[in-house]
């Protein structure tokens, strides 16, 4: 402790009090035992605030006093010291001056100072080195822990956050002077902490924010196995073997001194005072504020007025007073009451849960509720790994009626700040639960836990309008304060004043309007009497930063007046303000034939958009615009550079998005890519939505490309049957290793009401006459003639014969949709279920399927099936499987009344339908979510998924089109005229069952007629050239050439049609020539000509050279 070191450090006390006794003849100080006690009835007492050099003039050294001995002598040098260099003696009566109450105070100070030094005495704190994971450190021991802790700061850096419990009733841990510290939640459990190399022990700690890392408490210096002896500060602990192993204790080490400088003191004390020795330095840039000029929260002043208002800094009372404004829940008319799920919690979570509400229930937060009301309760992980209770108010806050009461504009608040030089800022505790929900809506706000139904008493987050009726509750408290010193923005209180004497005023009335209206603040997070603060995101302060002083006073230097001028007014900007790394040239040459520059000049002048723009700028003084003209053209300068300018005529355009989309080398790209190329060169109004429009309509882009949307067709399943045995679904699956029997299949056929499954060994390949011998004998012939049977497209179920055979049982086939397995979902479920348990019961070798077919089957049909509830033996015979256990665990025996077998019997059937029902829509609502709606009706002409149509030879499936047609819808497939399935009108030539899934369809968008007129073919080109001749249209003719037929090709659009001559058409057509000739000279026609094919030649826009646009 250096001289007058204690003394500095009480003169900057500002708010404390000494007493001192006046002057007396006595000068003996050893008989002043009770002075000291009754000072303030014996004396007078002067109160000295603040403490001066002065007030200490008057002291002499005192002769004795109450502390020891040494302490005594080295703190009345240090005072002697001090006031013999600042206050001398002025008086010869100050020896007179007897000491009082002054130096109790001194010896408790001392006391204090003297515990803050406590390792610099002969018994400092022991420690021992250990390792936990890959860390070291060392722990404290400590015989006066109750516990084992650890430091939160040192559990990060181990890595043991995930190991890390929470309590189900906290630990409140005390000091030695009996103050609770913190309440203690969280624990780490068996935690393998290595004292030596192979002594390591498991050790559960508490984490407590503390400095230490660790504290080692009597739960593991009680036990037998540590050795301590803090005399001689030895620790030994027993490893693995049972050997006795000496621990590593670090050795004490004095404290250190340090103290903060700046650097231009440092180098000055070294240049002048010229020290012989300096010990380590340690160098680091710290800023340095003067805390007087910004902060003043430390001034007697301020201080004494929170203390003043100590209780608005209070957590907030249980009970919320009653307030002019309370929350609100208007519901629409028509609201139904929402209702969310509880969902499932972890044990940790349900703890959480459990305190938090305890907390609640005892604040009178909430309370208990019978609400058919329930919001859901989920939680939500904090930043430190911790759990945030959320209540889900989605569906209640959709059905509130919205509260249009707007919240203030943080930029219109902080305008208000100009000129302030003094800022104040309170920050109200758990605001939103300080107002209260007015008692008719309180049940509208319940949530659903584990435990109980909740309502909350007053305003809970989440909710909708609470902002806005929190931020009208503190705007009614503050009314007459608004605008003037005091800005309000929710929970953020905002006091400014120009003066210091106006700010302590101001701040006093916003504490006594705090106080008034029993609103408690956040003493953390207010900030009192500063002159620089953040608020809302913003900084405020009473200067500009040194970057604005700096160009202030640099454009100080000028007089000038600032004149705006328009970026585009600025036509001719001089060269120093561009600089030419940023800028290059733009060059423009357009190599275009005459005929499209005067189509671009003819449109100008014609298009309303550009007609003024063009005048403009071809006039010899034109007004300063984005536009200028070349060699003819407009051009605009746009996005740093000039593009050409089209006028909006449907050829012309039409011409361009040929070129940048259509061509060959632009690879018919999507509408961003299209745009983007067009953009390089291009501009005109609309551009984006001639874009798309174009893309859209592009039949080659819809014939090559996939689609990335969700399939069409939601899930309808079939309808439940009325009786057993009435519907069955069929399927084979196979091949499996062949038998010695000859069979490598299964026939499975399932019963679509009971579930009953019957697997029949067959042959994969066998033709329909064997298939229908196997059903007949294993399911028909005990089971009867079903009504209905559902399978697939398999050639054998569609032939002749099948048809012919199931129409001769009374029975009805309901094939699926071509490709579509989901129509007999339960057939190929029962191939997946029948192929697992034949993996668990074969020979490795696989030849013994055949054999245990029967066990898979009677092991799948006692089995519960998840769509009835029940087996499907039981359902099917009225009991379950009779089972070797029942002799242990005998069932009840069945009455042979058959009055109650059929009640039973009636019962299973109610009940799997029932359960059928339920499983059904639950499917469909699942399945529904990844589909989208069936669009299609009769008439629409869509797209077919080329996979349903089988591949030529040499065709590979990868370069095939993803799409064929468009071809017309002809009807729905069922009843429905929603679908899913649909009949489309396929050409003839291709060999495939017309009926299609909507989800292997796509609509056809065609362009209007005069959208993009010119556009070139968008008909795929022939296998070898030829085309099917479908008919002629028209015929003309142009003075001495020969006369050509305008003729129409099978299965293309008219803009395909090409005009052939007379002679082409005889060489290759000459049924359609004749044909097409007598009908126009009204002789009587016979039936269709025979269709021939033709070779086509390409059409004018595909031969005619197109002009480079781009260059």
């Amino acid at each position: 402790m250096l001289p007058g070191s204690f003394l500095r450090w009480v003169l900057k006390l500002k708010d404390k009090t000494c007493a001192a006794s006046s002057p007396s003849g006595s000068g003996d100080l050893s008989s002043s035992n009770g002075s000291s006690r009754d000072s303030a009835r014996e004396f007078n007492i002067e109160v000295l605030d603040p403490l001066t050099s002065e007030d200490f003039a008057w002291l002499p050294l005192p002769t004795t006093g109450r502390l020891p001995g040494p302490q005594c002598a080295a703190l009345c040098t240090h005072l002697h010291t001090y006031l013999s260099f600042y206050a001398p003696p002025t008086s010869s009566t100050d020896d007179e001056v007897a000491v009082g109450d002054i130096l109790a105070y001194v010896t408790k100070v001392a006391r204090e100072f003297h515990t803050q030094r406590y390792d610099d005495n002969n018994a400092p704190l022991m420690y021992v080195r250990i390792q936990v994971g890959q860390a070291f450190c060392s722990a404290l021991l400590d015989s006066g822990a109750s516990l084992n802790f650890m430091s939160q700061a040192f559990m990060q850096r181990v890595g043991l956050g995930a190991q890390v419990w929470r309590k189900a009733n906290p630990t409140a841990i005390k000091l030695a002077d009996g103050k609770t510290q913190q309440l203690l939640d969280r624990y780490i459990e068996a935690v393998p902490v290595y004292f030596a190399p192979h002594a390591c022990e498991s050790v559960t700690f508490d984490i407590l924010d503390t400095n230490f890392y660790i504290i080692l408490g009597m739960p593991w210096l009680a036990s037998a196995d540590h050795m301590v002896n803090f005399h001689r500060r030895t620790l030994s602990v027993r490893d693995a073997f049972g050997t006795e192993v000496a621990c590593t204790i670090p050795l004490p080490h004095p404290s250190i001194r340090c103290q903060v400088v700046m650097a231009k003191s440092f180098r000055a004390t070294c240049a002048y005072e010229q020290p012989e020795e300096i010990g380590l330095c340690f160098l680091r840039t710290v800023a340095v504020a003067d805390s007087s000029l910004t902060d003043l929260s430390s001034d007697p002043q301020v201080v004494r007025m929170l203390d003043e208002f100590i209780n608005i800094f209070e957590s907030p009372p249980g009970v919320v007073p009653d307030r002019p404004i309370s929350h609100e829940i208007i519901l629409e008319a028509g609201a139904v009451p929402p209702k969310g799920c509880i969902y499932r919690m972890s044990e940790r979570e349900l703890e959480v849960l459990r305190a938090q509400l305890d907390d609640l229930l005892a604040k009178g937060w909430i309370r208990p509720s019978s609400s058919p009301y329930g919001a859901l309760v989920l939680f939500v992980r904090k930043k430190n790994k911790d759990l945030r209770l959320c209540i889900g108010y989605r569906k209640l806050n959709a059905q509130t009626v919205k509260n249009a009461g707007p919240l203030p504009r943080i930029n219109d608040l902080l305008e208000r700040l100009g000129g302030a030089n003094y800022f104040s800022k309170l920050d109200l505790k758990s605001g939103y639960h300080q107002i209260s929900i007015r008692s008719n809506d309180r049940y509208k706000s319940t949530f659903k836990t584990w435990y109980e139904h909740f309502e909350w008493v007053v305003m809970p987050f989440g909710l909708t309008n609470t902002p806005t009726t929190f931020q009208a509750a503190i705007t009614n408290e503050f009314r007459a304060m608004l605008d003037r010193f005091v800005l309000v923005y929710l929970d953020d209180i905002l006091v400014y004043s120009r003066t210091l004497e106006d700010h302590l005023g101001h701040l006093r009335r916003v504490l006594e309007t705090l106080r008034r209206a029993k609103y408690k603040s956040n003493h953390d997070k207010c900030e009192f009497v500063r002159q620089e603060l953040e608020y809302l995101g913003h900084f405020t302060q009473d200067t500009v930063n040194s970057t604005i002083a700096r160009w202030m006073a640099f454009i100080d230097q000028f007089d000038f007046f600032p004149d705006h001028i328009l970026g585009k007014s600025n036509r001719f900007a001089d060269a120093l303000s561009r600089r030419p790394d940023h800028c290059t040239a733009v060059y423009s040459t357009f190599e275009i034939d005459d005929d499209l520059r005067n189509s671009f000049i003819r449109g100008y002048q014609a298009d309303p958009e550009f007609r003024d723009k063009y005048a403009n700028c071809s006039s010899p003084n034109p007004a300063p615009s984005h536009y200028r003209i070349q060699e003819g053209y407009l051009l605009v300068h746009t996005r740093g550079k000039d593009h050409l300018c089209v006028p909006s005529d449907p050829h012309l355009r039409t011409r361009l998005l040929g070129e940048f989309h259509d061509a060959p080398a632009t690879g018919y790209f999507g509408v961003d890519r299209t745009i983007g190329r067009l953009r390089e060169r291009f501009w005109w109004p609309g551009l984006l939505g001639d874009v798309t429009r174009y893309c859209e309509s592009c039949e080659v882009c819809r014939r090559c490309k996939s689609r990335n949307h969700r399939p069409y067709g939601e899930l309808r399943p079939l309808s439940v049957p009325l009786r057993r045995r009435e519907a069955i679904a069929m399927d084979i699956t196979g091949p499996f290793p062949k038998h010695k029997t000859g069979v490598d299949g299964i026939l499975t056929a399932v019963d679509r009401l009971t579930k009953f499954t019957m697997f029949f060994p067959c042959r994969s390949h066998a033709k329909a006459p064997e298939l229908a011998e196997v059903l007949y004998a294993g399911w028909i012939r005990t089971k009867g003639y079903p009504k209905e049977i559902v399978s697939d497209r398999d050639t054998r179920f569609m032939s002749d014969f099948w048809l012919a055979l199931i129409k001769r049982w009374g029975s009805s086939l309901k094939p699926s949709s071509v490709r579509h397995p989901h129509t007999d979902g339960q057939t190929e479920r029962g191939h997946q279920t029948a192929q697992g348990l034949l993996r668990t019961l074969i020979r490795p070798d696989q030849k013994d399927w055949v054999e245990r077919l029967p066990d898979v089957e009677l092991a799948y049909n006692s089995s519960i099936h998840p769509a009835i509830g029940m087996s499907p033996f039981e359902f099917e015979h009225g009991s379950p499987v009779t089972s070797p256990l029942d002799t242990i665990t005998p069932r009840t025996a069945e009455s042979d009344d058959n009055l109650l077998f059929l009640r039973r019997m009636q019962k299973l059937l109610v009940k799997a339908r029932d359960q059928m029902a339920k499983t059904q829509q639950r499917m469909s609502q699942q399945a529904n979510h990844q589909r989208l709606p069936c669009t299609f009706r009769t008439g629409d002409l869509v797209w077919v998924s080329a996979a349903e149509f089988s591949l030529e030879q040499d065709i590979s499936r990868k370069l095939l089109l993803k799409w064929m047609g468009p071809w017309p819808i002809v009807a729905p497939a069922g009843d429905a005229p929603e679908g899913p399935s649909f009949t489309i009108h396929v050409p003839a030539h291709l060999p495939v069952y017309p009926v299609f899934h909507c989800s292997k369809l796509a609509l056809y968008t065609p362009a209007e007629h005069d959208d993009f007129p010119g556009r070139r073919s968008q008909d795929p080109p022939s296998m070898d050239g030829f085309q099917e001749v479908g008919g002629i249209i028209s015929q003309r003719c142009y003075g001495n050439r020969p006369t050509q037929y305008l003729v129409h090709f099978a299965y293309c659009t008219h803009r395909a049609d090409r005009w052939l001559t007379r002679a082409e058409l005889q060489a290759t057509a000459t049924d359609v020539l004749a044909h097409y000739e007598r009908k126009m000279q009204g002789k009587p026609v016979s039936s269709a000509p025979r269709r021939t094919r033709v070779q086509v030649p390409p059409s004018d826009c595909q031969i005619r050279p197109r002009p480079d646009l781009t260059s």
